[in-house]
């Protein structure tokens, strides 16, 4: 990881936001917390009949790699390069499954594919394009 001070505490931020965001959206999804409520027929594409499942994926594919990112960062671990990376695929590859099955259905979708495009900019500036 590149020594860009100012970046790395960027980075680092984001990743911890977005880790909190995403634990804070999996248990509102397991238990249709209120502003969660969504028709389970958004589902329909999927085997599914409650957001349970979605809200556990959400917590162990998204959550968990950017919490993991984050600590690593800050630790400055020597995975962090690794780590940085694969959060940031988990991320975008949670938005691109979500926008397949679900569609665009809430402003957050957008906000978070905006934040999701800064955390790919931030990994690429603090750790180098993986070759």
């Amino acid at each position: 990881m590149r020594s860009d001070t100012g970046w790395t505490r960027a980075l680092i931020g984001l990743q911890a936001a977005l880790a909190a965001s995403a634990v804070y959206g999996a248990i509102g999804l397991a238990l249709q917390l209120d502003g969660f409520e969504m028709p389970t027929r958004w589902l329909h594409p999927l085997p599914l009949d409650s957001w349970l499942l979605p809200g556990i994926a959400l917590l162990l594919c998204v959550a968990v790699p950017l919490g993991a990112a984050a600590l690593a960062g800050w630790r400055h671990d020597r995975r962090t390069t690794s780590v940085s990376w694969l959060a940031a695929g988990m991320l975008l590859g949670w938005l691109g499954v979500q926008l397949l099955v679900i569609g665009v259905r809430a402003p957050v979708q957008v906000v978070t594919l905006v934040l999701a495009t800064l955390l790919v900019a931030l990994t690429a500036r603090t750790t180098g394009v993986p070759r």
